[in-house]
């Protein structure tokens, strides 16, 4: 294990957290952090009193990078947790509400139930929930078991969205297309921008 201190976040979803008093750590969506040394330290899962610190990187989905496992196998991993622990929250919640609705003999209609986990946020986060089991779904199908045998392209441009400003280099290929899939006006964009970047390589 060679953690890096890089934060990095797999999900299609923006992510800020509360690191230290008028301290925010803001990772974009499939996108990562780099940390200062002691920011790293902070985020070690080993690390005695750890516990909520893994219990705010499983939720959001995020994870230290560990230069000696494929990229593909952490996101996986840590999307998997993400799915877990929100999935449990939105079932938390809307049964907390039927619950009580049913100890007081209320009959409340559907739609009423519908209002309050809109109100409360719950269907926003269903709606990730969802997107994630999606990602997830993608992820299976490329990873191969955290043995490390599966060859990565590491070429940058492999990596790489140039219709971007500046152009954003991700932490896999996996991981731009996963970008790519979510954003399709920059997908149609990039695609005219390697269309003209092979023309020129033709011309060369």
């Amino acid at each position: 294990m060679a953690k890096a201190a890089k934060l990095v976040n797999p999900t299609p979803f923006d992510v800020e957290i509360n690191y230290d008093r008028g301290v925010d750590l803001q990772i974009g969506a499939f996108g990562s952090l780099n940390l200062t040394l002691q920011q790293m330290d902070d985020f070690r899962s080993d690390k005695p009193g750890s516990e909520t610190v893994e219990e705010i990187t499983g939720f959001h989905g995020l994870f230290l990078m560990d230069t000696d496992r494929p990229y593909e196998n952490q996101a996986l991993q840590a999307l998997k947790e993400s799915h877990k622990r929100k999935t449990a929250l939105c079932n938390e919640v809307t049964q907390g509400h039927r619950d009580r609705a049913a100890r007081q003999s209320l009959n409340i209609p559907e739609e009423t139930f519908a209002q309050v986990e809109d109100q409360m946020g719950v269907t926003k986060m269903k709606a990730q929930v969802d997107a994630l089991r999606k990602l997830i779904m993608k992820y299976e199908k490329v990873v191969v078991g955290d043995s490390g045998t599966k060859k990565r392209h590491q070429l940058d441009p492999a990596r790489t969205v140039f219709a971007m400003n500046p152009p954003k280099e991700f932490d896999s290929v996996i991981a731009r297309e996963f970008f790519l899939d979510e954003n399709p006006d920059v997908a149609a964009k990039e695609a005219d921008i390697r269309e003209k970047m092979e023309v020129a390589d033709a011309t060369d």
